[in-house]
């Protein structure tokens, strides 16, 4: 597996929750396919615990799914508010949306609700194929909250990164997208125990 970059909620990430005794959420992610979304694994820790971090971090080996290697990229999070998604509104405001959506040619999931990308935290995603699934911890059955979403595609433009806003005139630089195709473009949510969030992590694709 190589390593993502470590998120931190006092430096990077001030709305990650982190377990009692932890501040360092590090994801590690393997560059192969799995049938069932295994590749990920995510740690709680300490940032005092890290002595040194590596400058050069792992390479993979060479036999990889280049669709799965992220590009080195920079980490500009930025901190946005999204709205719930169409299947989780009553269906009075619902009736409203549609109506919106017929007015303005837009579609309130892809240009309004959820926006594309990797992120922490925020609402669960629309289900993009199949029956919504429920999901609950597998070790004390609690209610499962969405911890990162990855998303392996960009369907949208009404979402973009200051960064990646060709309007600014700015010159180019790094990547500012990871660059990795998950299925058909698809997305990965990992979600934590709301009770408690050590407990092993639940993954779905949609």
């Amino acid at each position: 597996m190589a390593a993502l970059p470590r998120l931190s909620p006092q430096t990077e990430i001030p709305d990650l929750v982190c377990p009692p005794g932890t501040d360092l959420l590090q994801v590690l992610w393997c560059p192969f396919h799995h049938e069932d979304d295994s590749g990920t694994e995510v740690y709680w820790r300490r940032a005092a615990d890290v002595e040194q971090a590596l400058f050069e971090p792992p390479e993979p080996p060479l036999v990889v799914d280049e669709e799965f290697v992220p590009y080195p990229c920079v980490l500009n999070p930025e901190r946005i508010t999204e709205f719930p998604p169409s299947h989780l509104i009553p269906e009075n405001l619902a009736a409203r949306i549609r109506e919106w959506e017929r007015e303005r040619h837009m579609d309130y999931d892809d240009d309004l609700s959820i926006p594309p990308g990797w992120k922490v935290g925020g609402w669960e995603p629309v289900w993009t194929f199949g029956d919504p699934i429920p999901l609950c911890c597998e070790q004390c059955g609690a209610d499962v909250e969405p911890l990162l979403m990855l998303e392996g595609g960009d369907s949208t433009h009404s979402w973009r990164a200051v960064e990646d806003n060709a309007e600014l005139g700015e010159v180019p630089g790094p990547e500012s997208h990871p660059g990795v195709r998950i299925g058909r473009d698809y997305t990965l949510q990992i979600y934590c125990c709301s009770r408690d969030r050590t407990h092993p992590r639940v993954t779905a694709m949609r």
